[in-house]
């Protein structure tokens, strides 16, 4: 077939040779066309894509599926041509898109092909086009079009596959006009072949073929779609006339087709297909096409995806189309009817190019139409199929009748309100109680009705008059859940979720200044709430929650605890959990919710009434610790009192949230409050800083906000005057605040600074520049202070002192002043800045690590700041990095040093860039740090300093300490040979190091390195992989990596004689402790300069090795096609987040056995540890902890770890299945030995893992954002890495270490007799079974003399 294939291919060829210069001579010019109007990358991108795409196809050439195995046999048989034809005519370049079009159009226009090879070739022209340059595809697409228009207009053709040949067409089709642009509008309104080809499109949209109809509403909603047409497509009207048209056959055939099915279809069992399959395939299409129901749920399925694409005057004809058809009584018609109209009603449309008002003139005639249609074809109660559309679509009508007339959708409110209650929500709906579906329905309308649907009238009239249409709504949520409560049981939550609804809706006042409407009218009802909630059986306690936090929120603390007070406290003072004088408990379960739902609210009230509270329950707290009336102390109590101060506290950043009165409530004696507690209470600090900061925040974004005066103060009561006040009042109280901070600052531990840090650094930010500077002044002052009676080895800790990497070490006060220096860095500036930079250089001389890493940090911030270009002027950043240079570099402020020099290195002259030589071997030796953070900045260190390289200047090699007095020109490849110079160092510490730079820059700057020096970097490599120092073989084995991947295939193939037998002979050099990263390695090189061309420089001691990587990559993909299902290839799985290009080529894996180590880790479960945070507070999952109850105590609990229940078939898994579904048992040694071979496969890779994991140069991705940790060289891992899988003994033969003999287990007497099949015993040589067992057997050797004196058990006779 093949040979057929390709003969009738070139024959076509030869034929039109000489009628077909033109074609031959365009085939030409357009694949010059591409290669000069398309950018480089994006035709190799097309080129890549297409050859990814056409691979999973190509290789289906031997499928069992005959559709399958003619496409992919189709396009070995084209690429046979195109790569002749190349190989013949040197004119014709590497086959790509272009070449695979211009050879299917050919196949198409031939009249000699037949239907299968016309199916495969549109199949292929469906992959092809997509990739291929969009000015071809437009200058090839009426051909095209005709081609793909004879499938269309037939679509009960004869050919076998017929419906894979209209997918393909409808893909060629979407294609097609995907590409057109928006100036050729009128060439799609126009043309007849556009037109004709759109029809019968949209008739395919209602084919009786699932797979057919589901792929014409794909091409047809995304078409409409397409963003550069902005949801104005010239066939959007077109589509809606038809859909009209077809609904209204539909209506007048009364959704029964006239056509009769002539014949039962029967299935044919020996054929495997059913009998008359086209007939009755063809008749269904047309009992569709004579007005079948069937035929407007299809339309109404194409509506629902392309409404929202449509112009909304477009929509005006389908409207009265679609309501004639509920009449007809089909149920599942009539609910797709209905999800159309709610899709219609609720999509939002913005058209720039239409008329305003008259649409929305018009929408509402609609609308009021649509809405007395659906009033009067009420659903019965009973009916819930149609009921949940139907709800939803009144939902959808309302929302965009309130939208459109507010006041006329108030008119049909309250009694849509009542009749919606009765049928969706009470117990004498039998929908309500059925149906969950039913019942969210209606709770969706409800709470619609009470979001947009309720006018500022007509909540004015219901404060006035308890007669009011609004009162009697309220009224029967509240008789839902009082007085009628039983037939609203089982919906009670649907309740509670609109009464949130309604309370969110009541959140402004009707005036400025007033009090929000949900206070008068609703707090009634949430105190219903509130006493359902604590009944013991209550079962919507979140929903009862979401209430209580609505009310919160929008009437405020102050109101809400006026009707619902805390009463945490008895009139004893002790804790009330037996009920107060009223006779209610106290509600400590409000304070969560509190803490919740605060925002723009009075900070009076938490100063006025929650601060007195915490002063009580401080004191009672007192009480139960130290009893004055002799009693013994009360623990229990003491913890719940503390526990409810955190809580009360916890709630003041809420009530600094958007704050309505800061100037009237932040008093100075408030003030020194806050400030007192934040030096006392530890555990308050975090909510109280925390609320300190948002005061500033907050009032910040009020005065930044664009929104009007009048609406800021109508919904948040603050407007930007307002916020002005604030900030000001904020300004004039900060400098206390912050004097009271800076002496809390000296007093904490440095791990507890980092909540105070931000809040020194907000209040900051509001000083003006004259406190600025004061503050920099004191600062200053109490530095230099510090610091001439400071002498670091004065503060070496003490025995019974906390040390300096304790939690509760405090650092000496310069160490605090420094911080607060780098926290003043953004706002000081001018001569302070100078001042600044100043005290940071002379701290710079002071011999402590801890000083220096903060004031490099310090001025690495200011070196980058606003007066950056001042600082440097006035000292020079030559001058500036000598200087830093001749510092000694303290252990731990490489990190702030190097980002020092980072803010340096792209300003320095042209004629001084030789001072960066003498920072190389620093950047070197920085990349070998410990620290992750300082590796960082020494790889950004050495990418920066070549980067300013590459701009050009001059290096004077006498700056940088040489003996040669000589200028040199500044390049990407002089710095390189800068870093080079490394290699000669004395220590593999710095050899290696600047191995792993060379690496880095190459992957950096390999397109600007000369190909000869690219030569000679890798031959040098290839010298240090056979060093016998492990640290400089893992350097050149990273850079080698990089170089695989960075270079080109050309440049790697020179020198792949010499770099295969190098990493081969590492294996046995180091005994097989570089294993993972050599395979790894051999891998990539096979995968991409093929195993012939590796294999030729492998020793046939090492072939096994390259056997062994094939074995493990066809395992890999054979777990890959059965885990997908059939698909050989998938897509790479991208890495976590927190890696950079260069440590995912470096330490990154895409090994072929890399899923059978992840599957083989995630199958494996991990051994926890019992710790003592084990220990919990069981919590009931629908409320609140309440602290106050006596059972609090009794709800602590500990883990307790069950062993894993058997599933059931869990054993039965381990047996194999035959093609029936029975299982089978293998019989000989060679099925166990094939069975063994998977798990073999599974240790290996479980090893593999533990490899990376533990071994000595292994490395993980958990440090922080996902990046490189490495494992430590010490003997665990070192014994790990002597562990050698089974695959890697067998590939390395004789030199393999041997393998551990295995103890001998006891084997059963007779065990030789047992039969395999079943489970009796056989006769052996003519032995029976058990006829002679010798004793010695049973004894040992050592005392087979004693034998006679052992029974056939084993076991000694008894005496006689």
């Amino acid at each position: 077939m093949l040979n057929t294939w390709l003969k009738q291919i070139v024959e076509l060829s030869e034929s039109r040779k000489k009628k077909s210069c033109a074609a031959v001579a365009f085939f030409c010019s357009a694949a010059r066309f591409v290669m000069s109007t398309d950018v480089v990358s994006s035709a190799d991108e097309r080129r890549a894509g297409l050859l990814d795409a056409l691979g999973r196809i190509r290789h289906l050439k031997d499928s069992k599926l005959e559709n399958q195995r003619a496409s992919a046999q189709l396009l070995v048989a084209i690429e046979a041509t195109l790569l002749e034809r190349a190989a013949t005519d040197s004119q014709h370049a590497e086959p790509g898109p272009t070449q695979y079009l211009l050879a299917i159009e050919s196949l198409l226009n031939s009249e000699n092909t037949n239907a299968d090879i016309l199916a495969s070739s549109i199949y292929l022209l469906s992959i092809v086009l997509p990739y291929v340059t969009p000015g071809v595809v437009r200058a090839k697409s009426h051909a095209l079009l005709s081609a793909v228009a004879v499938p269309l207009a037939e679509p009960h053709g004869a050919s076998e596959n017929m419906n894979a040949r209209l997918r393909a067409s409808l893909s060629v089709v979407e294609t097609l006009l995907s590409i057109v642009p928006v100036q050729e509008r009128a060439t799609l309104e126009r043309e007849r072949t556009w037109l004709t080809v759109w029809d019968l499109v949209l008739n395919l949209c209602m084919d009786a073929r699932p797979k057919v109809r589901r792929r014409a509403h794909e091409v047809v909603a995304h078409i409409l779609g397409l963003p550069t047409w902005e949801h104005a497509h010239p066939y959007a009207e077109r589509t809606m006339a038809w859909a009209a048209r077809t609904l209204h056959s539909v209506a007048a055939a009364r959704g029964v087709s006239s056509t009769k099915a002539s014949h039962k279809v029967e299935f044919d069992k020996q054929q495997g297909k059913a009998k008359h399959a086209r007939s009755a395939a063809a008749e269904r299409q047309k009992q569709a096409a004579d007005g079948a129901a069937s035929t407007g749920i299809w339309v109404c399925a194409l509506l629902q995806t392309i409404l929202p694409l449509v112009p909304m005057a477009s929509t005006t004809p389908l409207v009265h189309e679609l309501l004639t058809l509920p009449a007809l009584q089909n149920p599942y018609l009539t609910v797709s009817v209905y999800d159309v109209f709610a899709v219609l009603f609720r999509t939002p449309r913005t058209e720039a190019s239409l008329d305003v008002s008259a649409p929305v003139q018009r929408d509402v005639t609609l609308l009021c139409h649509t809405l007395d249609a659906l009033q009067s074809n009420v659903p019965a109660h009973t009916d819930l199929q149609i009921l949940p559309a139907y709800l939803n679509v009144l939902e959808s009508c309302m929302v965009a009748y309130s939208a459109a007339d507010i006041e006329t959708a108030w008119s049909l409110t309250p009694a849509l309100w009542s009749s919606t209650l009765q049928l969706a929500l009470s117990a004498s709906s039998d929908a309500s109680r059925s149906s969950a579906d039913v019942r969210m329905a209606g709770r969706k309308l409800l709470q619609a009705l009470a979001r947009y649907c309720i006018p500022d009238h007509a909540v004015a009239q219901a404060l006035t008059s308890e007669d009011a249409l609004f009162a009697h709504m309220i009224r029967s949520l509240r008789d839902a859940l009082g007085k009628h409560a039983l037939r609203y049981t089982h919906t009670r939550s649907d309740i509670l979720h609109i009464l949130a609804s309604m309370l969110r809706r009541l959140r402004y006042p009707l005036e400025n200044g007033g009090v929000p409407p949900a206070e008068p009218l609703l707090m009634s009802a949430v105190e219903d709430v509130a006493a359902l909630r604590v009944q013991r059986n209550f079962d919507a306690r979140p929903d009862a929650d979401a209430v209580l936090g609505a009310a919160i929120s929008v009437c405020g603390p102050r109101a809400f605890l006026k009707h619902l007070p805390l009463d945490l406290l008895d009139q004893h003072g002790r804790p009330n959990t037996q009920g107060g004088a009223g006779g209610a408990r106290g509600r400590a379960w409000l304070l969560p919710l509190l803490r919740e739902h605060i925002s723009n609210t009075e900070l009076a009230h938490f100063v006025e009434e929650l601060v007195p509270l915490s002063e009580a329950l401080f004191e009672a707290r007192v009480r139960a610790e130290q009893p004055t009336d002799g009693s013994a102390p009360r623990p229990v109590e003491v913890k719940v009192m503390e526990a409810l101060i955190e809580q009360i506290w916890v709630c003041f950043p809420g009530y600094c949230d958007l704050c309505r009165d800061i100037d009237m409530a932040l008093t100075p004696a408030v003030l020194e409050l806050l400030v007192n507690v934040l030096r006392t209470q530890s555990a308050l600090r975090p909510a109280i800083l925390k609320g300190l900061q948002l005061l500033v925040q907050r009032t910040e974004s009020v005065i930044a906000s664009q929104v009007p005066s009048a609406q800021l103060l109508c919904q948040f009561g603050v407007d930007q005057n307002v916020g002005r006040r604030f900030l000001e009042h904020l300004r004039a109280m900060s400098g206390v605040l912050l004097a009271s901070l800076f002496q809390l600052l000296t007093e904490l531990p440095a791990q507890s600074r980092g909540y105070v840090m931000e809040c020194v650094a907000t209040y900051l930010a509001i000083l003006d520049a004259p406190s600025i500077a004061k503050t920099f002044a004191k600062v200053a002052h109490m530095l230099q202070q510090a610091l001439a009676t400071y002498h670091p080895s004065a503060h070496v800790p003490t025995p019974g002192k906390p040390e300096p990497n304790s939690p509760r070490y405090v650092p000496p006060v310069p160490h605090t002043m420094l911080d607060l220096f780098i926290v003043l860095v953004p706002y000081v500036h001018g001569a302070d800045a100078a001042s600044l930079f100043d005290a940071c250089m002379h701290v710079l001389q002071v011999d402590d690590s801890g000083l220096q890493k903060k004031a490099y940090r310090a001025l690495s911030r200011l070196l980058d700041g606003k007066d950056a270009a001042a600082l440097r002027a006035r000292v020079g950043c030559a001058a500036l990095m000598s200087r830093y240079l001749e510092l000694d570099v303290p252990p731990g402020a490489v990190r702030d040093r190097l980002a020092l020099f980072r803010t340096l290195v792209p300003h320095m002259p042209d004629d001084d860039l030789g001072t960066l030589a003498a920072l190389v071997p620093e950047a070197v030796l920085g990349t070998k740090e410990a620290n992750q953070g300082a590796r960082e900045e020494a790889y950004a260190l050495l990418v920066d300093m070549g980067h300013r390289m590459a701009r050009g200047g001059r290096i004077n090699r006498a700056q940088a300490g040489t003996d040669v007095q000589d200028i040199v020109a500044a390049s990407v490849p002089e710095y390189v040979m800068m870093v080079a110079a490394g290699l000669a160092g004395a220590s593999p510490r710095m050899i290696g190091a600047s191995i792993t730079a060379l690496a880095r820059l190459l992957y950096e700057f390999h397109r600007a390195l000369p190909d000869d020096m690219l030569t000679e970097l890798l031959t040098t490599m290839l010298v240090y992989l056979e060093s016998t120092n492990r640290e400089i073989v893992k350097a050149s084995l990273g850079f080698c990596k990089v170089a695989t991947l960075s270079l080109s295939p050309q440049q790697i193939e020179q020198v792949l004689p010499s770099l295969v037998p190098a990493l081969l002979q590492i294996r046995h050099v180091h005994k097989n402790h570089f294993k993972a990263q050599v395979r790894h390695l051999m891998e990539r090189l096979l995968r991409r300069f093929g195993e012939k061309a590796v294999s030729a420089h492998v020793d046939p001691e090492n072939q096994r090795l390259i056997a062994n990587i094939r074995k493990r990559k066809e395992r890999a993909k054979r777990r890959r096609s059965h885990a997908d299902g059939g698909e050989d290839e998938t897509e790479p799985i991208a890495r976590s987040g927190g890696m950079d290009a260069f440590e995912d080529a470096l330490y990154g894996s895409d090994s072929d056995d890399s899923d059978e180590e992840e599957e083989e880790d995630a199958a494996v479960p991990r051994r926890s540890r019992h710790r003592e945070d084990d220990t919990y507070l069981l919590e009931d999952d629908d409320a609140p902890m309440d602290l106050l109850d006596e059972a609090a105590v009794g709800a602590i609990r500990t883990n307790v770890r069950h062993k894993a229940r058997r599933q059931p078939g869990q054993e039965a898994k381990s047996f194999e299945t035959d093609e029936s579904g029975r299982m089978r048992i293998s019989e000989n040694d060679h099925d166990a030995d094939q069975d063994a071979e998977p798990s073999s496969a599974a240790s290996q890779a479980g090893r593999a893992y533990m490899e990376r994991e533990m071994g000595v140069d292994g490395l993980t991705f958990r440090g922080r954002g996902g990046s490189v940790k490495f494992n430590k060289n010490n003997k665990r891992t070192r014994a790990n890495e002597r562990m050698d899988d089974e695959d890697e003994e067998e590939s390395n033969g004789s030199n393999a270490l041997p393998r551990q003999k295995k103890k001998r287990g006891k084997q059963a007497i007779g065990s030789e007799f047992k039969a395999r099949r079943a489970e009796g015993d056989v006769q052996k040589g003519g032995m029976s079974p058990y006829a002679y067992v010798p004793l010695s057997a049973v004894a040992g050797k050592r005392n087979a003399k004693k034998a006679s004196s052992l029974a056939i058990t084993g076991k000694r006779r008894k005496a006689t």
